[in-house]
């Protein structure tokens, strides 16, 4: 079949079109003698189309409000300054899904009136029951077309009041400066309550200070309040932060530029900054206190105190001793008395750490007996068919374990043997 290609301009458009060849409804090509009706339906087997389009750089598109048509030709808007024909890009009836033609139309700040002998065959009259959207070019949202455009915050003497979904501006202070309610979380000071002094609701802006352990010369050394209220969020007041000032005169505390913020039954930690804990100005040096000194760490063990033992040899406080490790002296006192027999009191030492099979050596001569101020014999203290009295005093043992040692050939007697080991 046959076809050609012709150049159509229209409406600005640079379009190709290829045309069919045509025939009439008996198959008869159209010709000049035999022309296309009036009437006539065309079908297209394939177009394409080719455009154009250039906008102009540093320009943001907007819409016309309030469109009203008048049933003739004009549609009327809310007031656009300035607004002319080169700024419309589209004109469109959504009511009844046509795009006007806006060659030759009239634009003022309020109407754009159309040529209707520009318009398309069966395009519909602007009713005033119809719905437009009037697209057109206006100055650009950038300061410049390229920079960012510039975000402001507002100033609100009283906060307001937002519930879940509101949308707001950022809040400033009275200096125009962006609020942020929280950040002071990290914010520290030396002395905090409710442990170091106790800080109470006086009124809606004051609290009273009680049991502080300083003395506060000025309001500087108000760091901050922290409000934890007994409904809805807390917060924290920073004194020179977000616009709010705390003051502090005979104990009370009065805050300034945030409202009023304090309510009955709300606790509160007040943090004031004074000189640091524990140091001592007067000789530029801090205090430090030793929890557990040496002087503390001793122990005390009654190893025995019975009547009539069974005749044996007896270890206490068992076979395998006890440590000495964390100690370095050790003493032992008590009293035997035995009516039938022998009853001998002896120390061992050993560092063997399987003390069950150990070699336990007789360490009783490196004592002191205190009653006579001479060393312990070897083999320890004796006693026969009487009483002996005992204070044994033995320093700077250097083993792991130690055990004593009690000998006695009759079960009529008395033993009672005391311990005390300490680290000094």
């Amino acid at each position: 079949m046959a076809k050609s290609t012709d150049a159509v301009p229209e409406f600005g458009y640079s379009s190709t079109v290829r045309k069919s060849l045509l025939v009439d409804g008996s198959g008869n090509a159209i010709t000049s003698a035999n022309p296309l009706p009036t009437n006539a339906i065309v079908t297209v087997d394939t177009m394409n189309v080719e455009a154009e389009l250039s906008e102009a750089t540093g320009h943001d598109y907007y819409v016309t409000t309030s469109n009203v048509g008048d049933d003739t030709d004009t549609v009327t808007f809310d007031s656009v300054s300035g607004l002319a024909l080169a700024d419309i890009i589209k004109f469109e009836n959504k009511t009844q899904g046509w795009v006007y033609v806006t060659a030759g139309a009239t634009v003022t700040d309020t109407t754009i009136v159309l040529d209707l002998t520009k318009q398309t065959t069966g395009y519909p009259v602007p009713a005033s029951t119809d719905e437009f959207e009037i697209v057109y070019r206006g100055t650009s949202r950038l300061t410049d077309g390229t920079a960012i455009s510039k975000a402001y915050g507002i100033y609100n003497a009283t906060e307001p009041s937002l519930t879940d979904g509101d949308q707001s501006q950022l809040q400033l202070n009275d200096k125009g400066q962006l609020k942020v309610t929280g950040g002071a979380s990290s914010v520290t000071a030396e002395y905090l309550s409710p442990t170091d002094f106790t800080a109470t609701y006086t009124s809606n802006v004051t609290i009273t200070l009680s049991g502080l352990p300083i003395t506060v010369s000025d309001s500087s050394q108000i760091v901050y309040i922290k409000v934890i209220p007994s409904s809805g969020d807390a917060a924290i007041y920073v004194n020179g932060s977000d616009g709010t000032k705390i003051t502090y005169s005979s104990n009370v505390l009065t805050i300034a530029g945030a409202g009023t913020p304090f309510a009955s039954g709300d606790v509160y930690e007040v943090g004031l900054n004074a000189q640091r804990k524990s140091y001592d100005a007067t000789t530029d040096t801090t205090k430090v206190t030793n929890q557990t000194p040496e002087s503390s760490k001793y122990v005390q063990d009654s190893l025995v105190d019975t009547t009539n033992v069974a005749a044996a040899t007896n270890y206490y406080p068992s076979s395998t001793g006890m440590s000495m490790d964390g100690f370095k002296d050790m003493s032992l006192s008590g009293k035997f008395i035995d009516a039938d027999g022998t009853m001998t009191l002896s120390v061992e030492f050993t560092n063997d750490e399987d003390t069950t099979n150990a070699d336990w050596i007789d360490g009783s001569l490196t004592g002191i007996d205190v009653k006579t101020g001479i060393n312990v014999i070897a083999g320890g203290l004796t006693v026969t068919d009487g009483t002996l009295t005992f204070g044994l005093e033995y320093d700077n043992i250097n083993f792991s374990h130690v055990r004593i040692k009690m000998v006695n050939d009759g079960a009529t007697n008395t033993a009672i043997i005391k311990m005390r080991r300490k680290a000094l």
